[in-house]
C-alpha cells in the first residue's frame, strides 16, 4: 500500500527591499526647532519667576510666624524675657531679624539691648556681650524680598514671660510719650508685586493677612484704630 504523499506549500515572500538611509535634519530645520522652543521659553518663563518669586514671599512670612511662636513659646519655657528686633537698613545687602535674651538681667525688660545684636552678622554670632542669639534670620534683598514695619513703631520688641504677650522693648518712646502695649506689624514685601504683614497682638499671637490683597488666599489686613492701637499703615515700597 502505497502511503500518501503531503506537500506544504510556503507563501511566497518577496525579496527584502533595501532599506533607505535615515535623513539626517538640514540645517533650516534644526533652526526652526529651536526658535519653536525659544518661543515657548519666552512665553512660560514671566509666569515661572512670578510662581517662584511669590512662593519665596509665603516662605518667607510663614517662617517669619513660625519664629514669632517659637519666641512666644521660649519666653515662657526659659521663664525671662525674649527679645525681637528687626533691621532695615537700606545701603545693607539684607533685611533681618534676631531674637534673643539678656545674661545680666534675664527677669526684667529693661535687661534687652538690642544694641548689641546685629543680625546681619554670620547667624550664630549676632549678639554679644551681655546679650544672647537664640535665632537670626536674614533676606537677601537681591532675591526681592525686603522686611518692613510702620514708621511710628519701634524696632524692637519682647515677650512677656509670664504672659507670653507682645510689648515694646522700650517703654517709653522717642517723644518722651509712653508707648501703650498693643499690636507690632511686620510686613514681608515683594517686588515688583505682593504684600503680606504679620500682626502680632498683644497677647503675643500672629495672623497673617495681605494689606493691597496681591497674594491670593489672603484676607485684606484690617483698617487702622487708633483706639486699640492697632498697627499704623504701611506705605507701598
Amino acid at each position: 500500500m502505497l502511503g500518501t504523499l503531503t506537500m506544504r506549500l510556503r507563501p511566497h515572500r518577496p525579496p527584502c527591499a533595501p532599506q533607505r538611509a535615515a535623513r539626517a535634519l538640514t540645517l533650516l530645520e534644526v533652526m526652526i526647532v529651536i526658535a519653536i522652543v525659544g518661543v515657548l521659553i519666552a512665553l512660560v518663563a514671566p509666569s515661572m519667576r512670578e510662581m517662584i518669586g511669590m512662593q519665596r514671599l509665603r516662605a518667607t512670612a510663614a517662617q517669619l510666624v513660625t519664629d514669632v511662636q517659637f519666641g512666644r513659646s521660649e519666653a515662657v519655657s526659659r521663664n525671662q524675657y525674649v527679645g525681637f528686633s528687626l533691621r532695615n537698613i537700606a545701603a545693607e545687602a539684607m533685611t533681618c531679624y534676631v531674637l534673643f535674651t539678656s545674661d545680666v538681667n534675664p527677669l526684667q525688660v529693661a535687661g534687652l539691648d538690642a544694641s548689641k545684636c546685629n543680625c546681619t552678622a554670620t547667624p550664630g554670632s549676632a549678639c554679644v556681650g551681655t546679650q544672647r542669639e537664640v535665632r537670626t534670620v536674614q533676606v537677601a534683598r537681591d532675591l526681592g524680598l525686603e522686611l518692613r514695619k510702620p514708621a511710628p513703631q519701634q524696632s524692637t520688641a519682647a515677650f512677656n514671660p509670664v504672659s507670653g504677650g507682645i510689648m515694646p522693648a522700650a517703654p517709653v518712646g522717642a517723644g518722651g510719650a509712653p508707648v501703650a502695649p498693643g499690636d507690632f506689624c511686620l510686613e514681608v514685601t515683594r517686588r515688583p508685586r505682593g504684600r503680606l504683614r504679620v500682626t502680632i497682638s498683644a497677647a503675643g499671637r500672629p495672623t497673617t493677612c495681605s494689606p493691597d490683597l496681591s497674594v491670593p488666599g489672603y484676607d485684606a489686613c484690617p483698617p487702622v484704630n487708633l483706639a486699640l492701637n492697632t498697627c499704623a499703615a504701611i506705605p507701598a515700597p
